[in-house]
């Protein structure tokens, strides 16, 4: 009777901590500990059932000499049985019992001499699965021991079903977490082999598995390959290409069909080759379609699945498929950009024709005029000659503009040639050409020279900065206007504002108006014009800002040490 009373205050201690256990892993080997305890048996082994293929699963089998999953199919065996009718069975010599399997006695050498076994069916009187106690450690399993069981079996069932529920939650907590996290990074990202390397990282840590691929179809070859492979062998697998009608991936492409095979070596659909060709032993295979519109265009597949689960199971194809679905997308985006791109690169071509002829614009049209003039007859000796010199210096002036351009689009540092130049001198040189650019056009040109004394630069290349403005200004200026050209002293800083009174700079293009091909409304574009013109004074140890208001005009800041 005080035994009795003994199993029956533990069996309410054990209820009460059943209560607080959480981690579904933790709650099974609490309650294998407990029960094998309260029974006082040698061993127990806590079966679930998998209704999906008719099975029981050992969770946890104590005291096995291996932590291996033993698998019954339901009515097979006492635990089988059990699970199959729902009753309880106590069998007090299993050697002499038909229903009794040896299977396992036999490969273990475990002598297995009388056996509890008990239901647990939920609060729908489902049976969920199967508790069994094992060789009662003094005598046989008796009326008594029913009863314990019986109470422990429905308080496991409970827990068990709590915690799955409780379980079930975070994973999907984590499979959503990891869905948004992963369409926050994809989003960010260009590259095809980056989004997809991204999502198949992500989702091969949050299904636990060992590798995972992209594997998609090359249509011309009639093959597949790997486009992404991830895993111990990731960088050999991404070598190998298959036909399309062969392995597990050739089943799900050709019928668009998801799948997992938890033991391949029995499945005649899987492709023995690459795993023998790459010596990685493959357990099981998860594999689902990537569709984009009605046509597969690849798989995405997972291999070996680890962790506490080291089966596949209907979850994982759900979470699989919307993977997939990401990668469709992430495919179709890539091929979008990939035409967006190619179109891009025709427009920035003519973009950057349009923005060269501009820019030569000035000299050719130098070289043009006083060419003309050069076969003037009434033109004196002495201004010919003078001519003469101009167009030697515009055509080298020319020769100098395209090797900048080259060198700027090869990314070259630009060679400088510094010298003192006297400001007046520099600013009366260039007035002719900034005039005979606004010829004809209603533009009033303005010099300001509060400061006309010395500073280091290279002439040549501030003229092409200050004529590049000029000429934007010009643009801007279709009806007429000011142009201003003021140099003052700042802080041992010379410092040049060119202003225009034109249309301005648009706000959405101000924060990139120095990058290549931006464009501020011109007629033809800025092209290079000010992206060079930026390098050109930072070469100068200097700095370049603007300033504009739509429908006011624009000013150039551009301040070099003196």
């Amino acid at each position: 009777m005080k035994d009795k009373e003994s199993k029956l205050s533990k069996l309410i201690d054990v209820g009460i901590a059943l209560s607080y256990i959480r981690r579904l892993d933790v709650l099974l080997d609490y309650i294998l500990q407990r029960v094998t305890d309260v029974m006082d048996a040698e061993r127990s082994t806590l079966y679930l059932s998998d209704s999906e293929k008719g099975e029981l699963v050992s969770k946890i089998a104590q005291d096995m000499p291996e932590k291996r999953e033993i698998r019954l199919k339901i009515g097979q065996g006492i635990a089988g049985y059990t699970a199959e009718t729902g009753k309880l069975v106590n069998i007090q010599d299993a050697r002499n019992d038909p229903r009794f399997d040896n299977t396992f006695d036999a490969a273990t050498g475990y002598t297995t001499r009388n056996m509890l076994c008990s239901p647990m069916a939920n609060n729908q009187d489902k049976i969920i699965g199967v508790i069994q106690v094992i060789n009662k450690r003094e005598g046989i399993f008796e009326k008594e021991d029913e009863d314990i069981l019986t109470a422990f079996s429905s308080q496991a069932a409970v827990a068990i079903e709590n915690a799955r529920l409780q379980e079930n939650l975070r994973k999907k907590m984590d499979e959503m977490e990891m869905l948004h996290r992963m369409e926050i990074k994809i989003s960010s990202l260009f590259e095809l082999d980056d989004i997809l390397h991204t999502l198949l990282e992500d989702s091969m840590n949050t299904m636990e598995v060992e590798s995972g691929s992209v594997i998609l179809i090359d249509r011309k070859k009639g093959e597949f390959y790997f486009k992404v492979a991830l895993g111990p062998k990731g960088a050999d697998i991404g070598k190998i290409r298959f036909p399309l009608s062969v392995g597990i991936a050739g089943w799900s492409a050709l019928n668009k069909k998801a799948l997992y095979v938890n033991d391949v070596l029995h499945d005649e659909r899987f492709y023995t080759k690459i795993a023998a060709e790459i010596d990685y032993p493959t357990r099981n295979i998860l594999c689902v379609p990537i569709f984009l519109k009605d046509e597969v265009i690849g798989v995405m597949q997972f291999i070996n699945k680890t962790g506490k689960n080291i089966f596949f199971n209907d979850d994982d194809l759900k979470l699989a498929s919307i993977i997939a679905s990401q990668a469709a997308k992430a495919i179709e985006r890539a091929n979008l950009f990939k035409k967006l791109m190619k179109t891009e690169k025709l427009s920035a071509i003519g973009s950057m024709a349009s923005s060269i002829v501009h820019d030569l614009k000035t000299p050719i049209s130098a070289i043009k005029n006083f060419t003309h003039l050069l076969t003037n007859e009434r033109i004196s000796a002495e201004k010919k000659g003078l001519f003469t010199d101009i167009i030697n210096n515009e055509i080298d002036r020319f020769v100098r503009m395209t090797e900048e351009l080259l060198e700027f689009a090869k990314g070259k540092k630009i060679k400088m040639n510094m010298k003192e130049s006297n400001i007046k001198q520099f600013i009366d040189y260039l007035s002719p050409f900034i005039e005979r650019d606004f010829e004809g056009r209603n533009i009033e040109f303005i010099k300001l020279l509060d400061y006309d004394g010395t500073i280091k630069m290279d002439s040549d290349k501030m003229m092409r900065v200050i004529l590049n403005l000029s000429g934007n200004a010009g643009d801007a200026m279709p009806k007429g206007g000011k142009f201003t050209i003021k140099v003052a002293r700042k802080n041992s800083r010379a410092e040049f504002m060119i202003s225009d009174t034109g249309t301005g700079i648009p706000n959405e293009i101000k924060d990139r108006l120095f990058e290549p091909f931006a464009t501020s409304g011109k007629r033809k574009g800025t092209g290079l014009g000010l992206a060079i013109a930026k390098k050109i004074v930072e070469e100068h140890h200097g700095e370049i800002k603007v300033e504009s208001k739509k429908g006011e005009g624009t000013t150039f800041y551009i301040s070099i040490p003196d």
